[in-house]
């Protein structure tokens, strides 16, 4: 399932994978990948400086994923470009929750918080589906 999120002109989408060969459910370790995809729909010149996810297990516990998109290399899109990157991280619980931001540096200097969609993780080890 592909989940979606605009701010004003910049529009991400996010498919969550589970990795059935990362994961060891013996030891509580559930591990998806996500594909993401932001795509500037604006007249203007974006960069991604930073992105923040937020991952909560079933069980209410929230794990902080963050960076100064080092890994991405600030990558600047023009108008009408896109730009696709993969993240990938782990659970102690077979199903949860992903949700963030990303931070944009517009062409004028502005800074602009992007939403990056609410995305349902649900294994195929997960007894019923909480999202």
């Amino acid at each position: 399932m592909i989940f979606c999120a605009r701010t004003r002109d910049i529009e991400v989408k996010v498919e969550p994978f589970f990795q059935t060969d990362l994961s060891r459910p013996n030891d509580n370790c559930y591990v998806w990948s996500c594909s993401v995809e932001v795509i500037n729909h604006s007249d203007h010149h974006i960069c991604i400086v930073a992105r923040y996810w937020h991952a909560a297990d079933e069980f209410g516990l929230v794990r902080d994923f963050g960076d100064s998109a080092t890994v991405l290399g600030q990558p600047v899109l023009g108008p009408g470009q896109h730009f696709l990157y993969s993240s990938a991280g782990p659970l102690k619980t077979p199903s949860g929750v992903m949700f963030g931001h990303c931070l944009m540096q517009m062409e004028d200097g502005e800074l602009l918080e992007i939403a990056l969609p609410g995305c349902s993780l649900n294994s195929p080890y997960a007894g019923h589906s909480l999202n």
